[in-house]
């Protein structure tokens, strides 16, 4: 029987995953008008007379029936979901032709074999994947999620792997990182005795800033310390995933070899600056361009993923919504 409190998260998970859902339709960039910031198209508003001149776009449904404004947003970009688990090796395959172009698109340095291997192949206990396609189902970017079960440090864990590829035009304008976020929290209450880490290895340093931003814990991290049983915890999965060490002197960088078309075509100017967490990442891991990347951990416990659930989405909400 599971604690009671188990069942409050469930009841949050659930309801904040419908909310969330619906805002991804609704609130979706395309279906924002570009308005002139007058004093008539402010005051139309209910909050214009709070925010001024600061508003340069309202959301189309602000205009349309309802039902009109969430056909026209379903018309739009959509998510299938796939649990690579059930499938065969006939619809495993069909799905890999399918995503290869996408794949070509987006990385270098991995061969179409490496891809379902890694993705559609994978050992793992279970598998989801999510694919975002355009309305005529040509895929412009996807999500896997894995859960393996393994034995660490003399107990058992469950330990969660990530791949994900997005086209450029269409990165961070969707919340599909949710729909992973919610399963890993879903595994978490329904195997509530096994330790659960999220373990992965960042070839460029904007998938570690957005883990070491939103998680309330991550190893290694620019705040605190990497304590001796977490690091040989990162040490023990990198070796039980066969990621080769490169240099003795620095143990958390292997070798991984995904290297996306933009940092081939050269790296960008990276604003360390004014993201520390980019900052911390290329001091550990100078070399990225070259498919080097960060052996990464943070615990993935019911609550520690309701919170990165709860801020992520959140910060995503106050770039969609059109008063920003």
């Amino acid at each position: 029987m599971m604690p009671e409190c188990t069942y409050l998260y469930a009841h949050i998970i659930l309801n904040v995953r419908n909310y969330m859902q619906a805002m991804e339709l609704v609130c979706a960039p395309e279906n924002f008008l570009p308005v002139a910031p007058s004093a008539t198209a402010v005051g139309s508003h209910c909050l214009g007379p709070l925010l001024g001149p600061r508003v340069r776009y309202r959301p189309a449904y602000l205009y349309l029936p309802y039902s009109a404004a969430v056909a026209s947003a379903r018309s739009s970009l959509k998510t299938t979901t796939h649990n690579i688990s059930a499938y065969s090796a006939r619809q495993l395959d069909a799905l890999g032709l399918q995503l290869a172009p996408l794949q070509h698109q987006v990385f270098t340095g991995v061969s179409y074999a490496e891809f379902r291997r890694y993705v559609l192949y994978s050992p793992a206990w279970r598998t989801w994947l999510w694919v975002r396609r355009t309305p005529a189902g040509q895929p412009i970017g996807y999500l896997a999620l894995h859960a393996f079960q393994k034995r660490l440090v003399s107990r058992q864990c469950i330990v969660f792997r990530m791949e994900t590829g997005k086209l450029p035009a269409y990165r961070g304008k969707d919340l599909l990182l949710l729909r992973a976020i919610g399963r890993m929290i879903w595994v978490g209450l329904r195997y509530p005795a096994q330790a659960s880490y999220f373990f992965a290895t960042p070839v460029y340093p904007t998938p570690y800033a957005l883990v070491a931003k939103y998680s309330s814990t991550i190893w290694p991290s620019r705040a605190h310390d990497t304590p001796p049983d977490k690091q040989q915890l990162l040490l023990e999965l990198a070796t039980d995933f066969g990621l080769p060490l490169l240099d003795p002197a620095r143990p958390l960088i292997r070798r991984v070899s995904w290297i996306t078309r933009d940092e081939a075509q050269g790296a960008p100017a990276w604003s360390a600056r004014r993201n520390p967490h980019v900052a911390y990442f290329l001091q550990l891991n100078p070399d990225y361009a070259r498919g080097f990347g960060l052996l990464t951990l943070a615990p993935t416990g019911a609550g520690a993923l309701l919170g990165s659930f709860l801020r992520y989405g959140w910060s995503k909400m106050r770039r969609m919504l059109p008063f920003h």
